[in-house]
């Protein structure tokens, strides 16, 4: 289960369409949702004297308090939708980068979870929180759930059926504990999918998805292979696949086994190229 799940917000509307997803899975799991906002001290445009930028305090005050007061509103957004479910609210201030602030605010609350959408502008200090989603996918040891900030994945309701791109890798394969246990909170199907290329053609692509597969279902879940030949590259396949799915779980890095296939560069052309909801998980 998700326990806590943290949704970093950038004052966009985009980035408020994870707010629902988080709070669906928040209210079957019976966990938290962390509401979290990188507050920017620096001005954008700085006032400058004898070359060196002054800073107004007052003005900092003011922007802080609008920021509080935009978290405190969409934490009574989440408990509209869900009444039961805890949320809090946090202005974080960090001399790091947004993605490191956010990483480390995530270790500290214990976070199972984050919840964002890939991009959009920032309505406060215009970042694009795009770059902060790539980062965190690069950096993150916790699964991340990433969403297409359009009106058609708002993952209101939890998906029942789960693409699980797998390599042969014992890398690949850690994306499945978190798969697993959305699959289980939300009563989906997995689908195992092996990109076979002809490099791979010693390796018994079905005999290793249905090892999986029966590990799945004795865990209770409803898992079936697909062994799929490498036609176009393997990040096509794949989102061509995705089409039938409501959500694609891979890992984000690490060595591809029996396909010799690198994980991170294929994950990281899946983000760029698929509409549908991603969970992500990085090996330490």
């Amino acid at each position: 289960m998700f326990h806590s799940i943290l949704v970093p917000l950038d004052g966009s509307q985009a980035s408020e369409r994870a707010l629902g997803p988080a709070g669906t899975l928040a209210a079957v799991s019976g966990g938290e949702v962390h509401l979290v906002h990188v507050h920017v001290a620096a001005s954008v445009n700085p006032i400058m004297e004898e070359g060196l930028p002054v800073i107004d305090a007052q003005l900092q005050s003011q922007a802080e308090a609008h920021e509080r007061a935009y978290l405190e509103r969409m934490a009574r957004q989440v408990q509209g939708q869900t009444v039961a479910t805890c949320v809090t609210t946090r202005l974080i201030q960090g001399s790091e980068t947004v993605a490191q602030t956010i990483g480390m605010y995530a270790r500290q609350v214990a976070t199972d979870l984050v919840v964002m959408t890939t991009h959009g502008r920032g309505g406060f200090e215009r970042f694009w929180l795009g770059s902060v989603a790539d980062s965190l996918v690069r950096s993150l040891v916790i699964p991340l759930l990433l969403l297409r900030p359009t009106e058609a994945v708002q993952l209101q309701t939890l998906p029942q059926r789960i693409l699980v791109p797998l390599d042969g890798s014992t890398n690949a394969e850690r994306v499945l504990e978190p798969a697993q246990r959305l699959a289980t909170l939300s009563k989906a199907s997995l689908t195992l999918l092996f990109v076979e290329e002809e490099s791979a053609s010693t390796f018994d692509a079905q005999h290793y998805l249905q090892q999986i597969a029966q590990r799945l279902s004795t865990a209770g879940l409803q898992a079936e292979v697909r062994v799929v030949p490498a036609q176009r590259s393997v990040a096509a396949v794949i989102i061509s696949q995705a089409a039938d799915f409501d959500m694609v779980a891979m890992a984000t890095r690490g060595r591809g086994g029996a396909a010799a296939m690198f994980v991170g560069s294929v994950t990281d052309k899946v983000l760029r190229g698929c509409d549908a909801p991603m969970l992500v998980f990085g090996p330490e």
